[in-house]
């Protein structure tokens, strides 16, 4: 799962063999991927919302799972603020990572709530990705 916006990437250790099973057994990958990686989205996505600066509740209630993206040979899927609903809500980039001054002192500190959801959920949500995978290979 990642979000290629802002870098964060994390896998499974045995990914890549689970897809292999599936596509040998002929089921639909792309399903099974896409089911996967919005279940493991959701740890993430509950987190981020929880921890996100109560001040800002217009962004809050626009956090969500997004579309899949295939690229590069993997697939994406954003988690947070849809970009249909950025304009209104578009200063929580602002939260998650700050700003500085021209002088460069601190203006708005890095809250970096998705940041911390990512990190503290990505070993759930690899889990979460890797079960739903045999899931599908038993059936």
């Amino acid at each position: 799962m990642s979000s290629p916006k802002n870098g964060y990437t994390f896998v499974g250790k045995d990914l890549g063999d689970l897809i292999d099973d599936l596509e040998t057994k002929g089921l639909a990958v792309n399903r099974v991927k896409g089911r996967a990686l919005k279940l493991a989205a959701q740890p993430i996505l509950h987190d981020d919302k929880y921890n996100a600066p109560e001040d800002t509740s217009a962004g809050v209630t626009s956090m969500k799972v997004g579309r899949i993206e295939n690229k590069k040979g993997g697939s994406a899927i954003t988690i947070g603020i849809d970009r249909g609903v950025m304009k209104p809500v578009f200063y929580m980039k602002f939260q998650e990572w700050g700003t500085h001054n021209a002088d460069g002192s601190v203006r708005i500190e890095a809250k970096r709530f998705t940041y911390n959801a990512i990190q503290k959920n990505k070993d759930k949500a690899s889990k979460i990705i890797i079960n739903e995978l045999r899931r599908a290979l038993r059936t």
